[in-house]
C-alpha cells in the first residue's frame, strides 16, 4: 500500500509530464496554492517528471511530495550545463521546502579576482580577495567543477595561483603550463594573450555564469568580423574556434525555441499585489506589457512587446516589430517607434490598454515611451523603465529612480516581464540575421523542425 500512488496522483503526473519538452532544463513543482515546493534539473524534462509517476522508484519523501504536486513549470536550457547553473539559482531564490540539500548557507561560489591584471577563476565558499566578485550560488562543488571544466574549453580562463602582471617581461615563462597546451588556458603567464583581450573573454564567461549565455555568440561573431576587418586573422581564428566550442556545448540538448527567462517570477499571486503597492496603483494590475529592442550595430533592428496576464505570460498577446524609422542603434528612438506603433493601433481598434507598461532601460527610454504614448492618444495605467544591473525602477524621467528590495515580489515580476521581452526580441533578431546570412534556407530549416 505504501509503495503505490492513488490513481489520481499517478495520472496527474503523467498528464503534466506529457506537456513538457523532451529537452534539458529545470522543472518546478507547485502545490495547489501555486507555491514552489521542489526544483530539479533534467536532461529530458518530460522523461524526468514522468518518473515521479512510478511510486516504486521513489523514497518516502518523494512520495509525500508528489501527492502535493498540482502543476509544474518548465524552464528550458540550451544545455545540461546551463540547466545545472539555473537549478542552483532557483533553489537559492525560491527556497522550496523539499530541496533540503542546497538550501544551506555554506554553498559553492565562483570567485573572479577582477583586481588582478589577469584574473583567475576558482571555487570558494566565501570571498577571499578584495576587489573580487562572487558569482552564484551554484550546486555542490563536484557538479560545479564539472561545468567549469566544460566552460574552460570555450573561454580558456586560468585557475593557477601564479601572480601575473601585464607587461612583466622579466617573469614571462618560455613554456606555458599543461593546461595551456591542451587548450584549457590562454597562457597569460607566457604573455600569449593581451590583458584587454583576456579580460574581455572573462567578462563573457561571467555572463554565462549570470545566466546570459544567449547573447555571447552574437558578441563573439561581431568581434570576429572586426578582427578580420583589421586583418588580425589570428584573433579572428581564435574567436571562430570559441564560437564553435560554445555551439558544441549548447548542442548538448538544444530546445526548439529560445532560452526561457531566469527564475525571477517569485510567488505568482503576490507579485501583482506587491507591484500595486510599490507603484501606488489603485488595484493590482491584471494586464502588464513589456517592451525591448534588439539590434547588432544597428542591423536588423527589431522591437518586441510581450503581454502578461497577472504574473503569467500570455503568448497570444506577443507582438514583434521590424523598425522602419529608428536606425543605427538609437535605443530611445527605437523605443519611441515601437511604443507609438503598438499603442496607436490599440487605441484605434478600441482594445484594452495595459495596466502597467515596462520598458527596458532608464530615464531616456522612459521619456521616449511616454512621449510616444501621448502622440498615440493612448493612456496605459502606469509606465515604468527598469534599468539592467542596478535593477532600479524609473517612474518619471526627471525623478529619482525607485529602488526595490532584490527579493521583493514586485521587482521579481518587473524583471520577469523585462527579461521575457528581451528574450523574445533577441529571438526575432537572431531569426532575421540567420535569414540574411543563410537566405531562404534558414526559413525552410525552421519549418522542417
Amino acid at each position: 500500500m505504501a509503495g503505490k500512488h492513488p490513481p489520481p496522483t499517478r495520472e496527474r503526473l503523467k498528464r503534466l509530464a506529457s506537456k513538457l519538452p523532451d529537452s534539458p532544463g529545470v522543472y518546478v513543482f507547485k502545490d495547489g496554492r501555486g507555491g514552489e515546493i521542489y526544483v530539479g534539473k533534467a536532461k529530458s524534462l518530460r522523461a524526468r517528471v514522468k518518473q515521479y509517476a512510478d511510486a516504486a522508484r521513489l523514497d518516502e519523501k518523494a512520495r509525500r511530495m508528489t501527492h502535493e504536486v498540482r502543476s509544474v513549470e518548465a524552464l528550458g536550457a540550451a544545455s545540461e550545463v546551463e540547466a545545472l547553473l539555473l537549478e542552483s539559482r532557483l533553489i537559492k531564490e525560491l527556497q522550496p521546502k523539499y530541496n533540503v540539500r542546497l538550501k544551506g548557507t555554506d554553498y559553492p561560489l565562483v570567485e573572479i579576482d577582477w583586481a588582478a591584471d589577469f584574473p583567475r577563476v576558482h571555487v570558494v565558499r566565501r570571498k577571499q580577495h578584495v576587489g573580487a566578485r562572487l558569482y552564484g550560488p551554484f550546486i555542490e562543488g563536484a557538479a560545479l567543477r564539472e561545468a567549469l571544466g566544460m566552460l574552460r574549453r570555450v573561454f580558456r580562463f586560468r585557475t593557477c595561483t601564479r601572480r601575473i602582471r601585464g607587461g612583466d617581461k622579466k617573469r614571462r615563462r618560455a613554456r606555458p603550463c599543461l593546461d595551456a597546451q591542451i587548450g584549457l588556458c590562454s597562457a597569460p603567464c607566457a604573455l600569449r594573450i593581451p590583458r584587454a583581450e583576456y579580460r574581455a573573454e572573462l567578462r563573457r564567461f561571467a555572463c554565462v555564469l549570470s545566466g546570459k549565455a544567449g547573447d555571447i555568440a552574437l558578441e563573439l561573431e561581431a568581434d570576429m568580423k572586426k578582427a578580420a576587418a583589421r586583418l588580425d586573422f589570428e584573433r579572428a581564428a581564435r574567436l571562430r574556434n570559441e564560437i564553435d566550442a560554445l555551439a558544441r556545448l549548447r548542442r548538448r540538448g538544444r530546445l526548439a525555441g529560445d532560452l526561457a527567462p531566469e527564475g525571477t517570477a517569485g510567488r505568482p499571486g503576490a507579485g501583482c499585489a506587491a507591484l500595486a503597492k510599490a507603484l501606488r496603483l489603485a488595484r493590482a494590475p491584471r494586464h502588464i506589457e513589456g517592451v525591448d529592442i534588439a539590434n547588432l550595430g544597428g542591423g536588423e533592428a527589431v522591437g518586441a512587446v510581450v503581454t502578461f496576464s497577472g504574473s503569467r505570460p500570455f503568448k497570444g498577446g506577443y507582438r514583434r516589430f521590424r523598425l522602419k524609422i529608428a536606425r543605427g542603434g538609437d535605443d530611445p528612438a527605437s523605443v519611441f517607434e515601437v511604443v507609438r506603433r503598438r499603442y496607436a493601433r490599440l487605441a484605434r481598434e478600441g482594445k484594452a490598454l495595459p495596466d502597467v507598461l515596462v520598458v527596458d532601460g532608464g530615464a531616456a527610454q522612459l521619456a521616449a515611451a511616454r512621449k510616444a504614448i501621448a502622440e498615440a492618444g493612448a493612456a496605459p495605467g502606469c509606465v515604468v523603465a527598469l534599468a539592467k544591473r542596478e535593477e532600479v525602477v524609473y517612474t518619471r524621467p526627471r525623478a529619482r529612480p525607485l529602488r526595490l528590495a532584490r527579493r521583493s515580489d514586485a521587482l521579481r515580476l518587473l524583471m520577469r516581464v523585462r527579461d521575457e521581452a528581451h528574450r523574445f526580441a533577441g529571438h526575432y533578431h537572431r531569426l532575421l540575421r540567420a535569414r540574411r546570412v543563410l537566405g531562404t534556407g534558414a526559413k525552410k530549416a525552421r519549418r522542417k523542425k
